[in-house]
Order: C-alpha cells, then sequence, then structure tokens
C-alpha cells in the first residue's frame, strides 16, 4: 500500500516531540537500511498516472513544531520558493539536518547518529523525524517500478500489465498478499524534479546558463577548435534541427556502465527515455535569477559506454558478430571468433579496405535495417540477417529526436586507449598473448625476456616516492600487478612511463611504432584539441594501425586474433572528435568513480536494491538543499562567513600574486651566497645601480608549500612530508624568457620562452625596494638532452637559483632509470604564458 508523504507529515505533525523520540527509534534502521517492507511505501509517493507530473511544493504549518509539507501539483514553483524564504527551521532541525548530511557521506551507525544529537542538542530531533523533513523541503522522489525478480524485463511499455515476465515465466507479485505487491522492484530518479529545484535557484540559474555562455563566447565564435561537446559536429546538426533554442535550455550526455547487461533494456530504459521525450517538448519551470516562468527543453546530444554497453543500447550484435563495428561495414573474419583486420589473411579471399575510407554506417542505414529484421519470417531468418547486418533490434532510442545512429554514440577513450589496447600490447611484448595451445606464437622479434620484465617492474616499484602525487596512483610494478591496473594506471603507463622503461628493450622499429600510440593518446587527453591537433591524431593512429597489421599480424591466418575490434576502432577515433567533442567530454570516467561511490551505500544484505535507493535520495535531497538558500543557510551558518586565513604563518598571499605560499614557515637569515644569488635575480626586475645603492635586507619568511594561480600545490625539500614513504612533489617545470643571444655581447636581444627542470628546495617571502617578493630557491637539472621520441633525460643535478614563483608552471616527476633521470611530465594542454607576455623583462 502506497503513502503519501502529505500524510506522513501530517501524521508526524500530530505527536509530541518527545513521543516522537520514543515511538519511532524502531524506525531509524527501517529508514535508511530498508530491513523492513514497511520502508517502502515512505518513497512511493508516485502512482503510474502521476509519474510524469511536474512536483511543486506548498506549505503547511502546524503551531507546535512548524512542519512543512509537499504536495504534487502541476503548477508554477514560485509561490513555493517565495514561501520557504520564510521559514524557520523548528528548533534542533537544522543541527539535525546538519548530522544526516555528515551521516550520508561517512559511516556513522544510526545509534552513532542517536547518540551524537542526544549529546549535543536540546531538541534530540530522530534520525526518522530528520529524515522526513528533508523530504518534505526537497521535493525529489523516485518512482518505483516493478521489474523481474531475474532482472529479464522491467514491467513497463506494452509490458506494463503483464503478470509474469515473458522471457522466464516468473511470477510478477508476490503469491502471499492480497495486494498486487512486484516480487522485485527498480527506483527511477527523475531529472525535470532536480531540473526545477535547481532553476528556482538565482545562482544555479546563471550555472545552468554555461552552453549558451561557451557558444555565444567570442572565442567559439571566431576559433574553431574541440573544447567541449558543443564544438562537435552533432551539437551542431541538433541547433540546426532547433534543439537549444532558449538560453537556459539544457544538453545533456547519458552514459550506462553496471556488471551485468538486463534482459530487454529497452523496458528499463523505459521511463527515461519517456522523461526525455517530455523533456525535448518541453517543462515549465522557474528562473530564480530573472524571477520569470519559461519552458525548458533539454536534449541528449550523446551516449557513451564500453562497447558491450553500447551493443547492447543500440540493439546491436556487438564484436561477435561479423558487422562487429557500430560505425562502419566493415565485415569481420571468422577463426574461432571474429576478429576485424583491414587487409585478410594471405591465401583466403576477403575484402582489403581503405582505412582512409571505410564504407560509413548512417542513421537511415540503421533504419532499414532494422525494418528487414522485422520482417522476418521466423527466428532462423532473424539470426541470417542479425549476422549479415550486425542489428538485433529496435532501440529504444529512436523515439528520441535528439538521438541519430551512429553519431550519437562516441568512442570511450578510457575503455579503448586506457585498458583495452595497453593490456593488449603489454600481452604481445610479455609473450602471452595467444594462448597455449598456440604458445610457439608468442616468441616474436618484440618479446621481452622475463627477467628483463622483472627489471622493468622493479624500476617501476623504486620510482614510485618520485611520481607527485598529481600524477594519481603512484607506479606499480606491472609484471605483478598488470591484471589489477586500473583505467589512470594504464594511462599513465602508456604516456609516462612505458616509453623511458621500454626503449632499451625493444628493437628499433618496434619502439617507433608504439610510440606514435603514445603520441596520439597525448593529444586525445588535451582539454582542448585544434583541428591541427585531430589531424595528428588521424596521422599517428593511422601510422600506429599500420604498424601493428604489419607487425603484430602481418597477414597470418594463425594470428588473427591480434586484430580485435578494439584495434579497428582506432580508425574511428578522429572523427568521433570531430563528431562528438574532445575525448575529456564523453569519457567514461564519472560513471567508474559513480559507480565506485554507489557500491560502499549499500548496507542492507536483505533488501540491497532499496537500500541503495533509499540512500541515493536521500543524498539527492542533501545535495538539492543548497539550492534552497533559506533553508540551507540555517543548516550551515558557517558558510557565510569568511574562510580567508589572516595568518601569515598558515597562508601568505600578497596583492601582486595570484599565488599563495602555505605553511609551515619560519624566520630564515640568507648567508652571503644566498644574497648574492638573490642580489643576481633582482638584477633581472631592477637596474644593478639600484640594488648597490639601497640597504639588502638579508632576513625573509621560508614557507614549504606552494598554491600555484592554477590551482594546484607543489611541495619544496625543505619540510618534505613523511620522507621514508612519502612522494616528491618539488620537481618543477618552470618557463621563463631567456635572450637566446646573450652570449654574443654585440647583438641586439631576442627574446623567447624557454623551459627550464629543477627541485624546489624552499619558498622565500622578501621585502626588497617596497616589493614583496615570493620566491622559489630552486636547484636546476643539468644537461638535459631530448632523444628522437621527445624524451628529456639528465644526470644530475647542478647550479641553484632564487626565482619568482610565477614563472613555476607545474609539477614533474624524476623517474631514474639506470645512470639517466627522465623527466616525467603528465601535462598534456599548452602551458599558461600569461604572466611571461605581460612580463617583458629577462631571466
Amino acid at each position: 500500500m502506497q503513502k503519501s508523504k502529505f500524510n506522513i507529515n501530517e501524521q508526524e505533525s500530530s505527536k509530541d516531540n518527545n513521543e516522537d523520540e520514543q515511538d519511532q527509534k524502531s524506525s531509524d534502521t527501517e529508514i535508511l537500511d530498508s530491513e523492513s517492507p514497511g520502508y517502502e511505501p515512505i518513497f512511493q509517493e508516485f502512482s503510474d498516472n502521476s509519474a510524469s507530473d511536474c512536483k511543486n511544493s506548498e506549505l503547511s504549518t502546524d503551531d507546535s513544531n512548524s512542519v512543512l509539507s509537499t504536495s504534487t501539483q502541476n503548477e508554477s514553483n514560485q509561490d513555493s520558493e517565495n514561501e520557504n524564504a520564510n521559514i524557520q527551521l523548528p528548533p534542533g532541525f537544522p543541527e539535525a539536518l546538519r548530522l544526516l548530511e555528515i551521516k550520508s557521506h561517512s559511516n556513522m551507525t544510526n545509534n552513532m547518529y542517536r547518540e551524537i544529537i542526544e549529546a549535543f542538542s536540546e531538541q534530540h530531533v530522530s534520525l526518522y523525524r530528520a529524515t522526513n523533513k528533508l523530504a518534505s523541503l526537497v521535493s525529489i522522489d523516485p518512482v518505483w517500478i516493478d521489474c523481474c525478480v531475474k532482472s529479464c524485463c522491467a514491467f513497463t511499455g506494452n509490458l506494463k500489465n503483464l503478470q509474469e515476465c515473458p522471457t522466464c515465466g516468473e511470477k510478477r507479485y508476490k503469491s502471499n498478499s492480497n495486494d498486487q505487491i512486484g516480487r522485485k522492484k527498480m527506483a527511477y530518479f527523475p531529472l525535470k524534479d532536480r531540473f526545477v529545484i535547481q532553476y528556482q535557484n538565482s545562482s544555479r540559474s546563471l550555472e545552468l546558463q554555461y552552453r549558451n555562455n561557451y557558444t555565444t563566447s567570442q572565442e567559439y565564435l571566431q576559433y574553431r577548435s574541440y573544447g567541449d561537446v558543443f564544438d562537435g559536429g552533432r551539437y551542431q546538426e541538433l541547433v540546426e534541427e532547433g534543439h537549444f533554442m532558449d538560453y537556459r535550455d539544457i544538453a545533456l550526455i547519458a552514459s550506462l556502465d553496471g556488471p551485468s547487461a538486463p534482459g530487454d533494456l529497452n523496458s528499463f530504459l523505459y521511463p527515461v527515455i519517456e522523461e526525455l521525450k517530455e523533456l525535448e517538448h518541453g517543462i515549465r519551470c522557474h528562473d530564480g535569477y530573472t524571477n520569470q516562468d519559461f519552458i525548458l527543453h533539454c536534449s541528449v546530444v550523446s551516449w557513451s559506454g564500453d562497447t558491450p554497453a553500447l551493443a547492447k543500447l543500440m540493439c546491436t550484435t556487438g564484436h561477435n558478430s561479423y558487422q562487429g563495428c557500430r560505425y562502419c561495414d566493415l565485415r569481420g573474419i571468422w577463426e574461432n571468433h571474429v576478429y576485424f583486420p583491414i587487409k585478410p589473411p594471405k591465401g583466403k579471399t576477403g575484402v582489403a579496405y581503405n582505412p582512409n575510407n571505410l564504407p560509413k554506417r548512417t542513421h537511415q542505414d540503421y533504419l532499414n535495417k532494422i525494418i528487414k529484421w522485422k520482417s522476418a519470417k521466423n527466428n532462423r531468418d532473424k539470426e541470417r540477417i542479425e549476422t549479415a547486418t550486425g542489428v538485433n533490434g529496435q532501440s529504444i532510442l529512436f523515439e528520441l529526436k535528439s538521438t541519430k545512429f551512429p553519431n550519437s554514440f562516441p568512442i570511450d577513450i578510457m575503455h579503448l586507449l586506457y585498458e583495452n589496447i595497453p593490456g593488449y600490447m603489454f600481452r604481445h611484448w610479455y609473450g602471452s598473448f595467444y594462448p597455449n595451445n598456440n604458445s610457439s606464437l608468442n616468441i616474436n622479434e618484440y618479446t621481452i625476456q622475463r627477467n628483463v620484465w622483472n627489471t622493468i617492474g622493479e624500476t617501476m616499484e623504486k620510482n614510485k616516492k618520485s611520481m607527485p602525487v598529481d600524477f594519481g596512483r603512484p607506479p606499480r610494478n606491472i609484471v605483478k600487478y598488470h591484471n589489477g591496473f586500473k583505467a589512470e594506471e594504464w594511462a599513465n603507463w602508456v604516456v609516462l612511463y612505458s616509453m623511458p622503461l621500454l626503449k632499451e628493450h625493444l628493437p628499433n622499429k618496434i619502439i617507433q611504432g608504439w610510440s606514435l600510440f603514445v603520441a596520439a593518446v597525448r593529444l586525445c587527453q588535451k582539454r582542448i584539441i585544434s583541428i591541427a591537433d585531430v589531424n595528428e591524431i588521424q596521422h599517428l593512429i593511422l601510422g600506429f594501425y599500420n604498424y601493428y597489421e604489419r607487425i603484430y599480424y602481418h597477414q597470418d591466418q594463425a594470428r588473427l586474433p591480434a586484430m580485435k575490434i578494439c584495434f579497428h576502432y582506432l580508425l574511428h577515433l578522429a572523427d568521433t572528435i570531430k563528431i562528438n567533442g574532445p575525448c575529456w567530454s564523453t569519457w567514461q570516467f564519472p560513471m567508474e568513480r559513480l559507480c565506485g561511490m554507489l557500491i560502499p551505500l549499500v548496507q542492507s544484505k536483505l533488501h540491497p536494491y532499496d537500500n541503495l535507493a533509499n540512500q541515493i535520495i536521500l543524498k539527492e535531497r542533501l545535495n538539492h538543499l543548497q539550492f534552497i538558500e533559506h533553508i540551507y543557510q540555517q543548516v550551515h551558518p558557517s558558510q557565510n562567513k569568511s574562510r580567508q586565513c589572516n595568518d601569515e604563518n598558515i597562508v601568505f598571499t600578497n596583492l601582486n600574486y595570484e599565488e599563495e605560499l602555505y605553511f609551515p614557515t619560519t624566520k630564515h637569515h640568507l648567508n652571503k651566497s644566498m644574497v648574492n644569488k638573490l642580489k643576481k635575480q633582482y638584477s633581472t626586475c631592477y637596474e644593478t645601480k639600484i640594488i648597490l645603492q639601497q640597504e639588502f635586507p638579508e632576513n625573509g619568511k621560508k614557507y614549504a608549500r606552494l598554491r600555484t594561480r592554477n590551482g594546484h600545490y607543489i611541495g619544496s625539500m625543505w619540510k618534505s612530508e613523511n620522507k621514508d614513504f612519502g612522494r616528491m612533489n618539488y620537481g618543477i617545470a618552470a618557463r621563463m624568457k631567456v635572450d637566446k643571444w646573450a652570449a654574443f655581447k654585440n647583438r641586439a636581444p631576442q627574446f623567447e620562452i624557454q623551459e627550464f627542470y629543477g627541485r624546489v628546495k624552499y619558498y622565500f617571502v622578501h621585502k626588497f625596494n617596497d616589493n614583496t617578493h615570493l620566491m622559489a630557491f630552486v636547484q636546476w637539472t643539468q644537461n638535459v638532452i631530448e632523444d628522437e621520441y621527445g624524451l628529456k633525460y639528465f644526470r644530475e643535478f647542478g647550479v641553484e637559483q632564487f626565482i619568482d614563483v610565477r614563472v613555476i608552471d607545474r609539477c614533474i616527476g624524476f623517474l631514474k632509470c639506470g645512470n639517466s633521470f627522465f623527466i616525467i611530465d603528465k601535462e598534456v594542454d599548452d602551458p599558461d604564458d600569461s604572466y611571461i607576455d605581460s612580463n617583458s623583462e629577462s631571466d
């Protein structure tokens, strides 16, 4: 039986506070852990008939405790927003909601919540009452939908009235209940509720106009590059088709993931597709910034996921069929499995394709193949059509005006470039690519001996501390842990470690071919990809692909397993950037992180899915409480106070610098040698006679850490934490203007920006000539050599020098390999030379 939220709040308002504490203690566990079936109705507000209604808040005040109640109406939200601005939470509720938020992102138990609230609040607001108060303030609720107990389908659309699963025959409803209670339910969280709430907030309303601000900027109108999805051809086609006409319209990107796919994915997607159709048509919202009602339209620009997920979503047969590619009609070749070379094996008939002119699929092609599949007379005919066309059904996504096959489905580089390709290449070089019954194929010119691999793995382990925290996970022994490598580790292996570690152990032609892939990946990681970058990616990828086919396959039928579909998808990589924008805008990292956040939320073994749904809705309500500003300020009054630190022993700031220096700190006296080095630095900023004529201060303050103008933190050798196991965070790349003709006294100066590498010993604040200077005392690398692959290395460190902290661009690492230190630089975007460009002095 369903209960409305109104009835629950009405029930709450009739109780005395003390009685409520006693009566509801047993319900606290039910609220968050969903151990009791009695919990479900609390969040089951929508019936099937009201699922598409817009929900709006109205206030009902009881004299005893001013409880808010919410009703579902299809009206403007302006009145409720204005009334919310005058509401004061009852005593004890601000503290209870703040503690509830802490509980939601920590491992706090229900008993711990109760003990804390009793110890620090006189009101003793129970977890039950706090949760329901939040529900009354933030009008977000899930829609509960019956589904098969084996996840074959959801009872939606044309399956809505079925009593049993059409696939497995399992009964839909519980047999021991007089009411029709589904045996298994899924929770769908509507988008429009959240959009309505967010747009009511004036600050959030401005943030949601990012798309319009981006596409009307001078850079967007004048320069062609790929800095976001709005630069891609797909978005621009949608604009031409009439989408995004209002400056407040929202562009959406959808992402799929999961350990296993349900049987009938269309039926599970039905609720979201119905809502997306409604959002395409438009819903009424209130703009809190302009204080006006408007019609909000939202359209999906792209759908991302790994290859199996997208195959399921698009209703294609995927890499297990001859037509395995979603972008082109290249036909695979059978060898105990289907593989996808451009050229058939020698001595075997087949089509040789031009990688620069593949037979591309179109939206109409997909429609024609679906019609053909639907017209099949029996299952055998359907199987033949599926094998020939790669289509095994009609995706529900065809109901959306904004989705076009295959252009709405970009390549995810997280899986392709980080997990798939590097893993297969490692197995080639390690001699484990082919199975034992074909192990002779594993002995090749590119196979590295196991003892050499052990040395490479040990080198990675030894350099753990040499890689800055900004690089993410420290390097692990690839030999021992490659099976457990995450995408981030494979990405670092590709762009940071593989070239310096492998170049001495692979033949020159092998490392040259691999360097093409490494260079392409670095370009794909750029936040803003220029047209020249896209052309270079296409050139590099084509070079790598041709090298790979020639070396690892060379049209040998026995080596067909080397031509897995992921290598074929490389040929479509440049096109997907042109169509969908830069790789970062559609990759799967956010989804992977979300999945990693959701799993720990499940605390109930008896009702895991209900428990997860309840935790998600709690978090979503807490997340959206910030957009109800008057209420949020009562819950978080400290957020209104300035968080600026005025203690120079903790944070040192100066109006002339965007950078900041951080503790620990100490007073520091310069010795004669240091004074001379500092004077030499000042000679680049002031006239020499000024330095000689004025009294020169020999004291200042040392600091241990720097926050750059870009928000990165760089440490120093002076106070490197945890020297035994802490990671080096003090290697730097600095960019300075130098006179290229400095060695020639009679030539006119010609300044150019050059990059230098070193390590920071400490930071120093010094006052001279009525100015405060933020300096770094740096030891530079000596005699840096750059090889043919662009790798930079040196043997030892050299001179020491004071530099202005503004020339420090980023943090780098030093990989010690043999007698050399390789400079490891994760930065792929163009450097920020704004400070140098505005400063004409040389260094």
